[in-house]
C-alpha cells in the first residue's frame, strides 16, 4: 500500500509548481492547492503526468540519438 501513497505524492508535487505558477502562491499554499486538484480528479492528473514523464523520455532518447548522429555522420566524430 506504500506504493499508492507514493504514487498519489509524487502526482500532488508534479502538479505543485504549475499550480504555484499560474495562481501565485507561495510553496505550502500550492501544494494545498495541487492536492485538492489531484483529488478532484486522480485518474486524468496520473495519466497526465505519466503521459508527460513519457514523452520527456521519449525526447531525451531521441535527442540522444540524433546528437550521436550528428556527431557519427557529419563531423565523424567516434564518442
Amino acid at each position: 500500500m506504500e506504493w499508492i501513497q507514493a504514487v498519489w505524492i509524487s502526482v500532488v508535487f508534479f502538479y505543485a509548481t504549475e499550480v504555484s505558477v499560474l495562481e501565485g502562491l507561495p510553496i505550502g499554499s500550492s501544494l494545498s492547492r495541487a492536492q485538492k486538484v489531484v483529488a478532484g480528479e486522480f485518474g486524468g492528473a496520473m495519466l497526465t503526468m505519466l503521459f508527460f514523464n513519457t514523452l520527456h523520455f521519449a525526447a531525451t532518447v531521441l535527442a540522444d540519438h540524433a546528437g550521436r548522429s550528428i556527431l557519427d555522420e557529419l563531423l565523424q566524430i567516434t564518442p
